[in-house]
C-alpha cells in the first residue's frame, strides 16, 4: 500500500494507542449535533445562492468543532469524572451554537460567534491543556478563529461572510500547516474511525427526519408524495450502504496500516468526511423541496443540492482509492457521473418525485454493483493493503 502522505520525509515510528470503546457521553454530545445539522440544512434552502455560502461556512465552523472534540476524546479515557464533565459542558455550549444556526447570519450572529469561541475554549482548557504545543490547530480556534467570528458578527453583511469564511478556512488548513509537528501523533484507530462513522449516522439520521417532517402534518398524502418518501428513504439507505457496508472498513485498514497515521486522519477523516457530511446535508435540503412540491421540477438550486450532494458523497472514496492505491473505483465514478448528469433534468424537466426516484436508483445501483461484483466495481482487495 502506498501511504497517504504529502512529504517525502521519513515517517516516525508509531505505537497505536490502546483501544477504548466510544463512551456514551460522546453519543450524548452527538445528539446536539443532530440539531445543528437540521439548522444547516435550513440555511442551504434559504436566501438563494447566498444561502449556499452561509450553509457552507457554518458547516465548516461547526464540523471543525466536532472534529477536534472527537479526536481529543479518542486519545484519552473519557469515562473519568473530569472528562465526562468537560464533554457535558461542551454539549451545553454546542447546544447554544445549534440554537443560533438558523439566524447565524442575522439576529443571532454574535451569539453564534461567542458560543463557538466558548466551545473551543472549553476544549482547550478542559482536555488539551499543556498538549497545545502539539495540537496547535486546537489553539488556533481560541486565538484566531474566535476573534474573527466575533469581529464578523459585529460588522455584519459581506464583512461577516468574509471574516467567517476566513476563520473556517484557517481552521481547516491548520492541520496541513502544522503537519511536521503533528505527524508523530498516535491514534486509537478503531475509536476515531467509529467516531467519524457516528457523525455520518447523525447526518443520515437528520436526513431521515427530514423525509417525514414536510408531510407530518398533512391531512392527506397522494401517490406522488408517497413515491417521493419511498425514494428519499431508498436514497438515504443507499448512501448508508455505500459507506458502512463497503467504505468504513477501508478507512480503518488505511489508518491501521499507514506509516503516518496523521495523514490518513487529516485527508480521509477530517477533509474527506467534511465532503461526505456536506453531501448528505445537501441531499436532505434537496429532497425537502421535493416532498413539499413533488409535481414540479426542482429548479436549479435544489437540483444541484440533491444531485451534486450524491456525487460528492460518492467522490470521496473514488478519490481515496485513486490517491492511495492508484486504482479506479469504477462504481463510484459511474455513480458520480450519473448524478451530475441528472442535475439539469431534475432542474428543468423531471417532476420532483421522478428526479428523487432517479437519484435513489443511482445510489442503489452503485451499492448493488459493489455488493454483487466487487472486483468489477473496483472495491479494494486485501492485497491492496500489503
Amino acid at each position: 500500500m502506498r501511504a497517504v502522505s504529502s512529504s517525502s520525509t521519513p515517517s516516525p515510528t508509531h505505537t497505536a494507542l490502546p483501544h477504548r470503546p466510544v463512551d456514551t457521553v460522546m453519543l450524548f454530545l452527538d445528539l446536539v449535533y443532530v440539531f445543528a445539522v437540521a439548522g444547516i440544512s435550513g440555511l442551504l434552502r434559504d436566501n438563494g445562492a447566498l444561502g449556499l455560502l452561509h450553509g457552507a461556512v457554518v458547516l465548516a465552523v461547526i464540523y471543525w468543532l466536532w472534529c477536534i472534540t472527537s479526536i481529543q476524546a479518542s486519545m484519552r479515557d473519557v469515562t473519568t469524572n473530569h472528562n465526562r464533565l468537560v464533554v457535558l459542558a461542551l454539549a451545553l455550549v454546542t447546544l447554544a451554537v445549534a440554537i443560533t444556526v438558523p439566524h447565524a447570519f442575522g439576529t443571532h450572529a454574535l451569539a453564534f460567534a461567542l458560543a463557538c469561541w466558548a466551545a473551543r475554549g472549553v476544549l482547550l482548557i478542559g482536555m488539551v491543556g499543556t498538549a497545545w504545543r502539539v495540537f496547535t490547530p486546537d489553539l488556533v480556534g481560541v486565538v484566531l478563529t474566535g476573534p474573527l467570528l466575533v469581529a464578523g458578527a459585529l460588522l455584519g453583511g459581506n464583512a461577516q461572510l468574509g471574516l467567517w469564511g476566513a476563520a473556517a478556512l484557517l481552521e481547516l488548513v491548520s492541520p496541513s500547516l502544522q503537519r511536521r509537528r503533528m505527524r508523530a501523533v498516535s491514534y486509537d484507530a478503531e475509536n476515531v474511525v467509529e467516531r467519524f462513522g457516528l457523525l455520518v449516522i447523525v447526518a443520515l439520521g437528520e436526513t431521515v427526519v427530514g423525509i417525514g417532517e414536510p408531510l407530518s402534518e398533512a391531512e392527506a398524502i397522494d401517490w406522488r408524495q408517497a413515491v417521493a418518501v419511498i425514494a428519499a428513504f431508498a436514497l438515504v439507505g443507499g448512501l448508508w450502504w455505500s459507506y458502512f457496508h463497503h467504505s468504513s472498513g477501508l478507512v480503518l485498514r488505511l489508518l491501521e496500516t499507514a506509516g503516518t497515521p496523521f495523514d490518513v486522519v487529516r485527508e480521509v477523516l477530517v477533509y474527506g468526511h467534511l465532503v461526505l457530511i456536506g453531501g448528505i446535508i445537501a441531499v436532505a435540503a434537496g429532497f425537502h423541496s421535493v416532498l413539499e412540491e413533488p409535481d414540479a421540477p426542482m429548479g436549479w438550486k435544489m437540483a444541484v443540492l440533491l444531485c451534486l450532494g450524491v456525487a460528492a458523497f460518492l467522490a470521496v472514496f473514488l478519490h481515496v482509492r485513486a490517491r492511495v492505491f492508484s486504482k479506479l473505483y469504477r462504481s463510484r465514478l459511474a455513480g458520480m457521473l450519473a448524478a451530475a448528469l441528472l442535475a439539469p433534468l431534475a432542474a428543468t424537466t423531471l417532476p420532483g418525485w421522478a428526479a428523487l426516484a432517479a437519484a435513489a436508483g443511482i445510489a442503489l445501483v452503485v451499492s448493488a454493483w459493489e455488493t454483487l461484483s466487487p472486483t468489477s466495481a473496483g472495491l479494494p482487495a486485501p492485497e491492496d493493503f500489503r
